[in-house]
Formats: C-alpha cells, sequence, structure tokens
C-alpha cells in the first residue's frame, strides 16, 4: 500500500506525535477493507490521549458511546 492519503495524528499525554494512520480510501473494498493503515512500526492507540490533563483538570471527561465503540472495535480488530 503506498504512503498516499490523509495522515492522523495519535498524540500522547503530552502532545507528542506516538502513532499516525493514513486514511487512503472513503469505503471499503469489496473483498478487503484497506482504507487505512497504520505508519510501520506505530501501535494503535486511543485517539484523544492528549486532551486528558485538561479533562482531568477541570473534572469534564465524556465520552460519547460511538467513540467509545470505535475505540474497542479498533483494538480489537473485528466487529461482531
Amino acid at each position: 500500500m503506498s504512503d498516499a492519503g490523509v495522515e492522523i495524528p495519535y498524540k500522547d499525554e503530552g502532545g507528542a506525535v506516538v502513532s499516525v494512520q493514513r486514511r487512503h480510501k472513503l469505503e471499503k473494498g469489496k473483498k478487503k477493507d484497506n482504507r487505512f493503515t497504520w505508519r510501520k512500526g506505530d501501535k494503535i492507540l486511543p485517539y484523544g490521549l492528549w486532551m486528558l490533563p485538561a479533562s482531568r483538570a477541570t473534572g469534564d471527561l465524556s465520552l460519547s458511546k460511538a467513540l467509545l465503540t470505535s475505540m474497542y472495535w479498533s483494538i480489537a480488530g473485528s466487529q461482531p
């Protein structure tokens, strides 16, 4: 797969980019879902970690069900 696509940076709690996901296509392929790839050597982690310190400071840590579900299936690697 080429490196073409939109890069989505994933930052740690300190704001440093630690992983990059690339989106190559908008729709799934007929045989394979090849819309996304990770930069070589990067690991999957939850998106938005850099926002945790501010959320902790204000006590406002709210995540939508859709976001939580998306994170779970992303990490699990499959859907039911």
